[in-house]
């Protein structure tokens, strides 16, 4: 990918992250030439000693939906080094505010604290515009509206905002410089807020919030749309077109976006209500479509899917490993799931359970069951839960972690199990692990434990969860509802077997024929 495509690419991952995608994992999926233009166009700078994979890329939520909305850091986990912050105007550092900022509101101490917190967005970096930094823009504009209407009916106009918007982040956020955004982005955002400086116009939108919300819509009129006296007018005084423009904006993500981006030049002038009516009729196809698309799917999971307990068991009575792996998730139902046929795996012949721990750690965890010795990943109440199940069935409880490098731990671990199959021919573990470490790897630049283990003559079956509620990258659930956790051996499911999904920073095609068993999870 050339330097040109880099905008473009940012601009995709920005938009991704709006709809609930990750940045970080967006970023990590492209390859490395693609990482190199991206990393340049957010940073403006294409010099750093990382290698630019596995950079972890936050934002801030905006609008509650517990998603990145805003950019806010990119940082190397190699040196903890934040790549995206520079000093000067673009983050609103101290000197930038007093130099540049401060001058225009400085009549009013008590609301240039608070004005200075609004406008900052986060502190987030904002890439040169044509050499002009965005701050210089908003600050031309500002200044231009205090001389056409006033501090006071600038400070009413940003309260007002705050109000609509449930905080001062909700509005901030639109008048920042998005990946791609020129110097006429920038100034159509601002000359929103010149409009509704005009008398009567803050006031109307408030009180088309103040109706918004006592109807319990969650979600907040964009800016050009507050903007519009028309428009405010007509969602104000017209209940019916009112419920409409709630309906098309509480519609689900997945046909919206591709609503939109169908239609975007067809929407200017229509009526909430007549919008609307364009949506449903495309959702209708939508829908026809994505349950095409899923069809092989779901019917591979209703001919082969099975309890678990049924094919798991199976696997442990046929293999000396059975790797059941993890995401290493705050709440897990795949721990929840797996904690009840722990007695069942024994009796099919498990004789010992390994974690993904360094000794020490679970040395100190077994003497006072005190959870803040387990990994971060793990420390959570119902891995806990797990342990006990295991230690009440009586198996063997080992650490296989170490410190180094990624293949170093695959070997480690590795070792540690073939070491506990040679003390004693009838040995069988369970392998409790992050579920790359039991992924087929092969076709990349390192082996993962599964792959050692198996080029060492051990008879291996491994596991993987899905589940709608832990992850947004977990494709099959996308496809495949269950109303109770589920197990599809991949072998007997070639469909599912060549689905891609993404998981963070691998150098191999990932798709769920790594694994041998996938368990799929209904959504809670």
């Amino acid at each position: 990918m050339s330097d040109t495509d880099g905008p473009q690419e940012a601009t995709k991952l920005k938009a991704e992250a709006d709809s609930g995608f990750q940045i970080s994992e967006a970023y990590n999926s492209l390859d490395e030439d693609q990482r190199k233009a991206v990393f340049k166009e957010m940073t403006s700078s294409s010099n750093t000693n990382s290698s630019l994979t596995d950079l972890i890329i936050t934002g801030i939520d905006t609008d509650g939906d517990r998603q990145p909305d805003e950019l806010k850091d990119i940082l190397d986990p190699a040196t903890g080094k934040d790549l995206y912050n520079r000093p000067g105007e673009g983050d609103h550092s101290d000197e930038a505010w007093k130099t540049r900022w401060k001058p225009i509101i400085s009549r009013d101490s008590e609301f240039r604290a608070h004005f200075k917190e609004y406008i900052s967005g986060g502190g987030a970096y904002e890439a040169p515009i044509g050499g002009l930094d965005p701050s210089a823009i908003r600050r031309d504009a500002l200044k231009g509206m205090i001389e056409k209407h006033g501090l006071d009916r600038l400070k009413e106009t940003f309260e007002g905002l705050e109000e609509i918007g449930g905080s001062k982040g909700f509005y901030s956020h639109s008048l920042h410089a998005g990946f791609g955004a020129g110097r006429e982005d920038i100034e159509r955002n601002m000359s929103y807020i010149d409009r509704l400086m005009e008398p009567g116009k803050i006031e109307a939108a408030k009180k088309l919030g103040r109706i918004l919300e006592d109807e319990g819509f969650s979600k907040n009129p964009s800016l050009e749309e507050l903007a519009n006296p028309e428009f405010v007018k007509m969602l104000t005084e017209d209940e019916q077109e009112r419920s409409a423009y709630k309906e098309i904006n509480n519609a689900p993500m997945g046909p919206m976006i591709g609503f939109f981006d169908q239609n975007r030049d067809n929407l200017d002038g229509l009526k909430p209500s007549e919008q609307l009516a364009m949506y449903k009729e495309y959702e209708q196809k939508w829908m026809q479509e994505r349950e095409e698309e899923a069809r092989p799917y779901k019917e591979e999971v209703e001919q082969h899917g099975k309890p678990p307990v049924e094919v798991l068991t199976e696997a442990m009575q046929h293999n000396d490993v059975l790797m059941i792996g993890e995401k290493h998730l705050e709440k897990s139902p795949h721990r929840e799931g797996m904690t009840p046929l722990i007695e069942e795996l024994k009796k099919s012949g498990a004789t010992h359970f390994v974690v993904e721990m360094e000794p020490a750690q679970l040395e100190a965890y077994l003497n006072d069951n005190n959870m803040e010795h387990l990994p971060a990943g793990l420390r959570h109440q119902d891995y806990v839960d797990l342990l006990k199940k295991v230690q009440d069935e009586g198996l063997n409880i080992v650490a296989a972690n170490s410190s180094g490098t990624e293949q170093e731990r695959d070997n480690h671990m590795a070792s540690t199990v073939s070491d506990i199959l040679e003390l004693d021919p009838k040995n069988k573990v369970v392998f409790w692990v992050g579920q790359m470490h039991g992924a087929d790897t092969s076709s990349g630049a390192n082996l993962s434990t599964a792959n050692l283990l198996r080029d060492k003559g051990v008879t291996v079956a491994t596991v993987m969860e899905q589940s709608p509620s832990a992850s947004g990258f977990d494709s099959l659930t996308r496809y495949a509802k269950v109303d109770k956790p589920t197990a599809i051996k991949t072998k007997d499911s070639p469909k599912i077997s060549e689905l891609e999904f993404t998981v963070i920073g691998n150098d191999i095609e990932e798709k769920y024929g790594l694994w041998d068993i996938v368990i799929l999870y209904p959504k809670e």
